[in-house]
């Protein structure tokens, strides 16, 4: 082979393992941040059912204190509300 194209092979062959080294390296990071985000998901997803039971605790206990039980609501500003017991159903004939 003619050292001249010896030389241009080696010089291909030298970028090609470059940008291979830059790729890799920011994979590198990519993957390091997708594992941060995952860990900050799975926290707050283990807070969300957290707080998911401990509110269905409350309503429960809220519920099994009251006789008849009323219903436990929530508004659209957040605020949490004691709704009175529905009343029985009438049957007409």
């Amino acid at each position: 082979m003619d050292i001249a194209l010896r030389l241009i092979m080696r010089r291909l062959d030298d970028q090609l393992l470059e940008h291979l080294r830059a790729h890799s390296a920011e994979q590198a990071a990519r993957i390091d941040e997708l594992e941060a985000q995952v860990e900050r998901l799975q926290n707050e997803a283990i807070d969300a059912d957290s707080r998911a039971d401990m509110w269905h605790d409350l309503v429960n206990r809220l519920q099994g204190d009251m006789d008849p039980p009323a219903h436990v609501g929530i508004t659209t500003d957040g605020s949490i509300v004691l709704l009175p017991p529905e009343p029985a159903a009438q049957v007409t004939a």
